[in-house]
């Protein structure tokens, strides 16, 4: 059965695997926050494994791509899919090649859905179905303006923008809003001002502006008026008209009209996360992993130990035991090494066969032992984890078989 594969964001630890297995990958950016390292005792408490898999997730993409595995992006897995622009700029920031991000969005799921006849490039004959940006869709700041599909045009964004802040001559039919609108950007982000109403200068609270809907809306501090006061108006180039919801007093019309032009804040600057680390690719990517197996050597000779053989040779004292290719040979005593063994020096010390346990769960990401009356009719080596520290931890105290129940 031919499948498709949508990914955990851990795909970099296996990256030689799936290329050899050619398998099609749907990938998530679902990067996972810093860990909170603010304290000593905090960062015991975060162990290797997460804190290697916080710096490596945003490379998952590139390490993937490097070794040569061809895969799609999803938003799935996103608590807020809006932020999926924002992860695939960090992707990009952490080595991932701009052609191939974007092939990753286009080309590549296009194939996999057997449309590539119609969709995924720029084309004669093709779909019309293409997005517009301000500037590199990759860079931070540039803003998505148009979505196309199939010759529709969704607008995004508008592109001529307008800038609400400055003064504004404000007048009312009733003469109770006669003075100045200030509105300005008290922090990046933000909209805040002040208006004059009955002489009285009363600040602004939930200034919001979109250009979207050409809505302005204000509140004003109910501790600096006789009451709570909303203000809402349509925009235009030549200024505002709306109604003023007064306590006390009714709905009023009111008006504005631009007398100076304010400035827009500064944008935020941006300061790119270090990736100056060098990590080994260590399996698993925990404590205790290791970039390869252990070299073996194809013979080992044991000398001079205590050997619980649980045969029928019993226990032996001073014995030797001799392996070849991870075969038990003999046991005895006075063995001659083969050139080029390994020999231990086991005076002293005991040596018995490897602990079995006949019943064990460690390693297992689901055991059903609740009597459940449906569950996933799995093999145990189909939920099994590599990233279990249990299973280094019984290797460390002799354990060398189990039957995984």
């Amino acid at each position: 059965m031919p499948f498709w594969v949508r990914g955990s964001g851990h795909e970099y630890r296996i990256a030689d695997f799936l290329k050899a297995n050619s398998i099609p990958l749907i990938l998530p950016l679902n990067f996972p926050d810093a860990p909170d390292v603010k304290s000593p005792e905090d960062a015991l408490n975060e162990n290797l494994g997460t804190l290697r898999h916080w710096y490596l997730a945003p490379e998952n993409p590139a390490i993937l791509a490097n070794a040569g595995v061809k895969f799609s992006l999803t938003s799935d897995g996103l608590e807020n899919p809006s932020h999926f622009l924002s992860r695939l700029r960090l992707a990009v920031e952490a080595g991932l090649d701009q052609q191939v991000a974007l092939a990753a969005l286009t080309t590549n799921p296009a194939e996999l859905l057997g449309i590539n006849a119609t969709h995924g490039t720029l084309a004669a004959g093709k779909s019309a179905s293409f997005i517009i940006a301000d500037g590199d869709v990759f860079a931070y700041g540039s803003q998505i303006l148009d979505v196309w599909t199939d010759g529709e045009r969704h607008v995004i964004k508008r592109s001529d923008v307008f800038n609400p802040t400055g003064t504004w001559a404000v007048t009312s039919s009733d003469g109770s809003i006669d003075g100045e609108l200030v509105v300005e950007i008290p922090r990046p982000g933000r909209l805040g001002g002040k208006i004059t109403i009955d002489g009285t200068e009363v600040s602004l609270s939930n200034v919001n502006y979109t250009d979207e809907t050409r809505r302005f809306r204000a509140d004003a501090n109910a501790d600096d008026a006789a009451g709570p006061i909303r203000l809402t108006a349509s925009v235009t180039a030549d200024g505002m008209q709306g109604w003023a919801e007064i306590a006390g007093q009714g709905r009023t019309q009111w008006q504005a009209s631009r007398t100076n032009e304010g400035a827009l804040a500064e944008p935020r600057e941006r300061t790119a996360p270090r990736r100056d680390l060098e990590l080994s690719g260590i399996r698993p990517n925990m404590e205790y992993g290791r970039e390869a197996l252990p070299e073996q050597p194809r013979n080992l000779l044991v000398q001079n130990a205590t050997i619980w053989t649980m045969s029928d040779q019993g226990t032996l004292q001073n014995a030797d035991l001799l392996i070849r290719d991870g075969k038990v040979v003999e046991v005895g005593q006075n063995i001659r090494a083969p050139r080029n063994a390994t020999i231990i020096d086991a005076e002293g010390k005991h040596v018995t066969p490897g602990l079995i346990d006949a019943h064990l769960h460690s390693g297992v990401t689901g055991v059903n032992e609740m009597g459940n009356a449906i569950t996933a009719e799995v093999r145990m080596e189909d939920v099994l984890t590599i990233n279990n520290i249990w299973m280094y931890r019984q290797l460390a105290g002799g354990l060398t078989t189990a039957h995984v129940m």
